[in-house]
This record gives C-alpha cells, sequence and structure tokens, in this order.
C-alpha cells in the first residue's frame, strides 16, 4: 500500500522477471489489457453482451437485509457451496485483525456467506495470493471486482490449473476503489479513532444501508450512504478507475448490481427500502447457475426482463462513464502515450449516444488530471 492509501503492484529490487513472466503480466494485467476471451449472448449497448437482464433478491430474508443490495451474489454464493457446485468460493472480507483492511480467503461452509455480507469500499487484491488458495480444493467460484475477473479470465488462458479449477466468475457494478485513507476520513467525520475501531461495515442491514462502525468503548456510529460514498469514498478513488473500460462486470458470468427505485424525475433514490439487485447475466454458464438458482428458491426475480433504459436511470453513472470511456482515453493516450487495450467498436458507438460538447469537457478534464498527476 502506497502513501496515497492504494495497493500497488512492484518488483522487489534485485529481481528480473523472465520473459515469459512478463508476457503473462501483459496479457493478464487489466492495467494493460481489458478485452473478453469468451462472448455469449447479445450486445445491449453500454451493458454490454448480455443473455438476460432482471432484478430480483435473494429469497432468504436475513441474506437480503444483511447484503449491501438485494443479496442476489450471496444467495449464488450459498446455492454453489449447498449444492456441491463448487468446493469453496474465493472473495474479499474485513481482515478479522484489522476490520479496516481487506483480507482475501476461500471458504467451504456455507454459512460463512452470511458474515461475508456486505461492499468493501477499500483497497484489495484478490489475486494476490489466487493459486495458494485455488491448491486447497479442486473446484471453486470466484467473487471480485470487474478488473479482477477480467485479469483471473485471461490468466486462465495461459495457466491450466486456473482454467481447470475456476468454475464461476461472479462480479458487481464497480465505481472504482476508494483509498484506504478515505475509509480514515470517513470514521474521523463519524467521531470515530480509526486505531480504536473494532468493527467496520460500509453497507448493509438494510437498502442502501449505513456505513456503520464500533469502537473499543462500545461507541456505535454510522453514516448515511449519500454522506459516506457520496461525499467521503466516491471522491478517493484510484486515478486508473476513472477511465475504466469496464465497470460493469462484463467478463464475468453473473454480475449484479444495485436497481435503484428512481422518484418522479427519474434520479436514483437512496431512502431506505427493501433491497434489489439488478443481475446481469452473461454466460451460458450464469445462465445455468441463474436459472437452477432460481428454480430451486435462493433468488426471487422481480422483473424478468429489465429494459436496458431503465437501467440507466437505475444506475446513470456506469452509463455515463461508457459513453465517455474513448474520450477518456484518448485523453490519456495524447498527454502520456498510454492506452488501455479494449474493444474500440462498441465504445464508439456509445459514444455518440451523448452530446459532443460533453466528449470536449471530459478530453480536457482528463487532460488536466493528468498533467496534475491525478490519473
Amino acid at each position: 500500500m502506497d502513501k496515497d492509501g492504494f495497493n500497488r503492484p512492484c518488483i522487489q529490487p534485485g529481481i528480473t522477471l523472465p520473459e515469459d513472466v512478463s508476457r503473462q503480466i501483459a496479457w493478464s494485467c487489466p492495467g494493460l489489457n481489458v478485452k473478453p476471451v469468451q462472448e455469449d449472448g447479445v450486445n445491449r449497448g453500454v451493458w454490454g453482451r448480455l443473455i438476460s437482464l432482471t432484478t430480483g433478491y435473494a429469497s432468504d430474508d436475513s441474506l437480503r437485509f444483511n447484503g449491501a443490495t438485494g443479496g442476489a451474489l450471496s444467495a449464488l454464493q450459498k446455492y454453489l457451496l449447498e449444492n456441491g457446485r463448487v468446493d469453496a468460493i474465493v472473495s474479499v472480507s474485513s481482515d478479522p485483525e484489522n476490520p479496516l483492511l481487506c483480507a482475501v480467503s476461500s471458504f467451504s461452509d456455507p454459512t460463512e456467506v452470511e458474515r461475508r455480507t456486505g461492499s468493501r469500499y477499500a483497497p484489495s487484491s484478490p489475486l494476490q495470493d489466487i493459486m495458494a488458495e485455488i491448491k486447497k480444493y479442486n473446484s471453486f467460484a470466484f467473487v471480485g471486482k470487474p478488473c479482477d475477473v477480467s485479469a483471473l479470465r485471461r490468466a486462465a488462458t495461459l495457466i491450466p490449473e486456473l482454467k481447470n479449477k475456476v468454475r464461476y466468475y461472479l462480479s458487481f457494478f464497480c465505481a472504482g476503489v476508494p483509498s484506504q485513507n478515505a475509509t480514515s476520513k470517513m470514521l474521523e467525520k463519524m467521531g470515530l479513532d480509526d486505531k480504536n475501531v473494532v468493527s467496520l461495515k460500509y453497507r448493509g442491514n438494510g437498502w442502501p444501508g449505513f456505513a456503520s462502525a464500533m469502537d473499543r468503548q462500545g461507541k456505535e456510529v454510522r453514516m448515511s450512504y449519500n454522506d459516506s460514498w457520496g461525499k467521503i469514498l466516491g471522491h478517493r478513488v484510484l486515478g486508473r478507475c476513472k477511465i475504466c473500460p469496464d465497470g460493469i462486470g462484463e467478463h464475468a458470468d453473473i454480475t449484479c448490481a444495485d436497481a435503484w427505485h428512481c422518484d418522479e424525475k427519474g434520479f436514483p433514490d437512496f431512502r431506505e427500502a427493501a433491497g434489489v439487485n439488478a443481475i446481469a447475466v452473461r454466460t451460458s454458464a450464469g445462465a445455468e447457475l441463474f436459472r437452477d438458482a432460481v428454480r430451486d428458491g435462493y433468488i426471487t426475480i422481480q422483473d424478468s426482463d429489465l429494459s436496458g433504459s431503465v437501467l440507466e436511470k437505475m444506475q446513470p453513472y456506469q452509463a455515463y462513464r461508457k459513453k465517455v470511456l474513448i474520450t477518456r482515453t484518448l485523453a490519456c493516450f495524447v498527454t502520456r502515450g498510454t492506452f488501455i487495450r479494449f474493444k474500440v467498436w462498441p465504445a464508439l458507438v456509445n459514444a455518440i449516444k451523448i452530446n459532443p460538447l460533453r466528449h470536449v469537457r471530459e478530453f480536457m478534464g482528463t487532460t488536466y488530471r493528468v498533467l496534475k498527476g491525478r490519473l
């Protein structure tokens, strides 16, 4: 972790990477390459290729309440373990030794799913020890950020052990990784010393739920989602995330998101309610898993055919960043010569869906951030 509160990869001093390892990194690293290696479904514009797009939630009321959204992602994990579809899940949860940090681990006990519910708005590197984790089991499902899923799926084309053992890739809509320093800032605003905190949950226990924390003296405090993410965490995300080609999990089998209720003006409404997920099924493996989980009562479908336009109202930020992707990455290329490899044609098609003046502003804004060292 660097001084800005982000996990950054580094090569140990005195070590030279073998050429084949460097090639594997260049092929897999989502900082360089975010191109799909598997494509199913039908192209749905800014939402990528889809087999189905629905809304729903965990049928288990406890999972639905404790989850960050509607608990659908947790319900899928529980279904996989209870029905023997995988031996284990690899995912991120709170570090038992430091609740402010993220920890990566594998687990095979279905009762562990509920303990691990909720979002983690802090740096995580779930692939850091992935080879050690998968050696413990014969099959597993991986749950991670869209960039993590992209890296793992591409790496699996090079590493037979990954290809044979990773049965499912599950993800969620991601707006960027907040700095660890942002968590400290949030706790400060909540009136707590981050060194004295014994429990921290960024979301959950309702929808959208509150950021909640407790210190060693038993003092419990909470902050609304609009204040925690909207005013603190969301303003301190990794620069690379601002030009991300995939915040919507296009490489996953199934991706879940907040199906925000919209007010009379069409804007997302963050008032507390029963959680509902938007569920994007992207591959044939994901379609089979989702069908069986619904059939066996793990997930309840609310809207069986969610339109892309309605999802855009629920997730306006994700739709917008897809439309300005080509402009932001072009600005980075012009100012510092770097360009992330992704599917350019869909990005161009998405770009014509907004006013050209938006692209001018985005180009100038991104150029400014690069020159100021913020990207």
